[in-house]
């Protein structure tokens, strides 16, 4: 029996739904690499850097009180080592029960960020391209996620999948700076990629007809409520469930509740209205920023309900593969009253030692952290082939800083997350010692090559980086 094509769409009035990874696409040689899930790689970046002595698996920095003028310019310990991850450090706590699932890399460096005027646009702009910044003229570089999506152009439907929570550093940078501290993803030296920050937009691309992105904004304006995705295609849906297999079936039934649930919970976020007082996403300093989270018509007002709702949609992109990459980013901006801390994510980075600035790092972290977790549970949750979708994926969680109250780039909070298709083995604690300044763009050259790009050099790379199987 001829196999399933794997781009087969369920079709209907306004939708079009791609499929998951079925048993019926396998062709019979299923040895053949045609016949295995593809490799994925999703970059979760959060902006700020992280408090060191409660990321690091280090807890002399937690047992020995730092006093202030050491707490400020903490980088936890400069060694080397590949060991089990047994014990967690404070901040990474909501990993307990997927230790197995991650890699901790510590002594990773972005070294092309020393030196330009503002620490955070450095931050930012360099931390998926390794480029060393034109301060005369705009040019930066192609960043990781890009370099990927020109591989996959045309193989795909969407080359890459960009978005953000509330996007970069909103305000206070000048000049270049601001370009530069407001983008992580670059399609060329000259030009960054946007990010989609509405959910409901990010759906549209997805499912309704595949349709470009100012119709789906449009659709997205509307407030004329619009048939159900699944509604549009149920009778196709019938139609093929008849004929798949018992597992295929089940694995379809999951997936199609799976996007009903999403589309369920962005049509609760779209009628909420706009906050007519929030700033906008590029306008305003700072403080204002801090003060208020921005705001728009189909986004969900829990910053935590709105991290998942990305997330899910990333997962339902890479389980129908509609795309391979994906980047999403948090800004390190705001303000945090799930855990109770009011003052912005900036004012406790500059925290100059003060012990309680330096507790609301950790309750930011671990909270950080805790979203990621989502990811790594959703994307084990999905299953794919012999395993899961978290298996044949790499997930990246990380910031283009350390220590923020000094805007260090030694030693930066990377986890790693996923098996690449067998090729990565999680479950470890890997050190590169900060004072070697391996650069972070190594693990990008291990990333790429284990997607299919054969890589020997990306940014600042040196070479690739040991010890990831």
């Amino acid at each position: 029996m001829k196999p399933m094509s794997r781009r087969t769409l369920l079709r209907g009035a306004g939708a079009a739904v791609a499929l998951p990874f079925l048993d019926a696409m396998i062709p019979p040689a299923f040895a053949s690499a045609q016949g295995k899930p593809p490799v994925r790689m999703c970059f979760y970046v959060v902006g700020g850097g992280a408090y060191l002595p409660y990321w690091t698996i280090d807890s002399k920095a937690r047992t020995d009180e730092l006093e202030p003028k050491k707490a400020v310019e903490h980088l936890g310990p400069a060694i080397e080592r590949n060991e089990p991850l047994d014990e967690l450090s404070p901040s990474l706590e909501p990993l307990e029960k997927l230790k197995k699932d991650v890699l901790v890399l510590g002594g990773l460096t972005l070294s092309t960020a020393f030196g330009f005027e503002d620490g955070h646009s450095a931050e930012i702009g360099a931390l998926l391209t390794g480029a060393v910044f034109a301060k005369d003229k705009l040019e930066c570089a192609v960043s990781v996620d890009q370099l990927a999506a020109r591989h996959f152009e045309g193989r795909t439907f969407l080359d890459a999948l960009v978005v953000g929570l509330n996007g970069g550093r909103p305000g206070g940078a000048k000049g270049l700076g601001r370009v530069y501290a407001q983008h992580y993803s670059w399609r060329s030296a000259t030009t960054p990629t946007g990010e989609e920050r509405n959910p409901k937009l990010v759906f549209d691309r997805l499912f309704r007809s595949r349709m470009n992105g100012e119709t789906a904004r449009r659709s997205a304006e509307t407030d004329t409520d619009r048939r159900s995705v699944l509604d549009s295609v149920l009778e196709e849906a019938k139609r093929l469930q008849s004929s798949l297999g018992g597992a295929d079936r089940n694995k379809l039934d999951e997936y199609l509740t799976a996007v009903r649930d999403v589309e369920k919970r962005i049509e609760f976020a779209a009628k909420r209205a706009p906050d007519p007082d929030a700033p906008a996403f590029d306008a305003g300093g700072i403080k204002e920023i801090e003060g208020r989270i921005p705001a728009e018509k189909g986004i969900p007002e829990s910053y935590t309900d709105y991290d998942k709702l990305m997330v899910d949609l990333i997962a339902l992109a890479f389980q129908t593969d509609t795309t391979r990459v994906a980047m999403l980013s948090h800004t390190g901006y705001r303000s945090y009253p799930e855990v109770g801390v009011k003052r912005g994510h900036h004012d406790c980075q500059h925290h100059e030692g003060d012990p309680e600035k330096r507790e609301d790092l950790r309750k930011i972290d671990r909270f950080n952290v805790g979203l990621f977790s989502y990811a790594i549970e959703k994307f084990s949750s999905v299953r794919e082939g012999e395993g899961s979708l978290l298996d044949q994926s790499m997930l990246m969680y990380g910031s283009g800083m350390s220590n923020g109250n000094r805007h260090s780039r030694e030693n930066l909070p990377i986890l790693l997350a996923g098996r690449a298709g067998g090729t990565i083995k999680p479950g470890r604690y890997i050190d590169y010692d900060w004072k070697k300044k391996t650069p972070l763009s190594n693990l990008y050259v291990e990333m790429l090559n284990r997607m299919g790009i054969p890589t020997t050099k990306f940014g600042d790379s040196t070479g690739g980086l040991p010890h990831l199987a």
